[in-house]
């Protein structure tokens, strides 16, 4: 069987479409939706020729594997550079595709890009990456959680996988009130001092990236996103 992985074409839009849908959603309906957003995410508002999504593909032309690339140039305090963001890493059959990952990130990473990143990575994805010279960032792998009932906090995150623990989150909230009355871990388990309200209003897309742009300046990289 002859495999190659080539830059992704508007021919391949529906096929990665459904790739999708099939390896991340479980609606398959939204196929003509999903293709279309394709098409305008990785060839029309983000391409480059030298930084382009990939596709895995087979014997006939079947695509069997994707990497979307969403190039973007940062500023540094040394100059601006060349980035890709890849994203929607995936194989139609890992088993029967064993080397298709590695081969579309292999190739996404030979890019023109100078900095390679991706979020929100599988374990086998990040596995992959590290195994070609990558590195990961803990501080930006974590989920940080701050519980301030306790009990019901605990019991819900347990009752999500063992059935029979869902009949003690009804006792959880009163346990809870009898923890914070007792004064009981007090220090750790109540609401940080600050503001009480937070107040939210409506933006236009205007005002949203010239606030967003001010407020990334505080770092020392920072993307320079297009007005």
């Amino acid at each position: 069987m002859t495999e190659e992985v080539r830059p992704f074409a508007k021919s391949d839009a529906r096929a990665v479409a459904d790739l999708f849908l099939t390896t991340f959603r479980s609606n398959l309906t939204a196929l003509d939706e999903t293709t279309a957003y394709f098409q305008k995410l990785f060839l029309e508002d983000n391409y480059d020729e030298g930084s382009p999504s990939l596709v895995y593909v087979a014997t006939g032309d079947e695509v069997r594997g994707f990497i979307g690339s969403l190039p973007l140039t940062f500023e540094s305090p040394s100059g601006s550079f060349k980035a890709a963001h890849a994203c929607c890493h995936m194989v139609r059959d890992p088993r029967r595709d064993t080397l298709g990952g590695a081969r579309l990130l292999r190739s996404f990473l030979s890019g023109a890009q100078e900095l390679s990143y991706s979020e929100t990575a599988s374990q086998l994805s990040s596995t992959l990456w590290q195994r070609l010279g990558a590195r990961v960032l803990p501080q930006y792998s974590l989920n940080w959680i701050r519980l301030l009932s306790p009990c019901t906090g605990v019991l819900s995150m347990a009752g999500a996988s063992s059935s029979w623990i869902k009949p003690f989150q009804i006792m959880a909230p009163a346990a809870d009130l009898v923890l914070r009355k007792s004064g009981l871990f007090s220090g750790l388990f109540q609401a940080p001092d600050g503001p009480r309200k937070v107040h939210a209003q409506n933006s236009s897309s205007a005002e949203f990236a010239t606030i967003a742009a001010e407020l990334l300046r505080q770092y020392s990289v920072y993307p320079r996103w297009s007005p």
